[in-house]
């Protein structure tokens, strides 16, 4: 089976994948994992969801490549409230008014 995982911003994205897009992936030989994107570590606990900025994502991104050789790797990301320093993000199309819902940034599935 083909794996596919996703490096989501919050519960919202998070439930998305598992709820609509694993059982559609399922049905087609690929299996789809989502994670929070990782913000911080204290005290022994990871907090995780929410984006400030591109290094954020990025450090995921390169963990869980590194870690998973064999599968893609994607993100899901409001798109409206996207940090300015995440590459290329100039090219985005503004839009006047916040686009609400989901966006797939990018398919990574070579070394960032």
């Amino acid at each position: 089976m083909t794996r596919v995982n996703f490096v989501v911003e919050g519960q919202t994205e998070e439930g998305f994948v598992k709820q609509v897009l694993y059982p559609y992936l399922f049905m087609r030989n690929i299996i789809s994992t989502p994670r929070l994107v990782r913000l911080k570590s204290s005290g022994g606990s990871i907090v995780r969801g929410g984006i400030r900025n591109y290094e954020q994502p990025k450090l995921d991104i390169q963990q869980w490549l590194r870690l998973d050789t064999y599968a893609y790797c994607t993100t899901m990301f409001v798109f409206y409230a996207l940090p300015k320093d995440f590459p290329e993000w100039i090219r985005f199309p503004q839009h006047p008014h916040p686009i609400i819902g989901f966006n797939i940034w990018r398919i990574h599935s070579a070394q960032i």
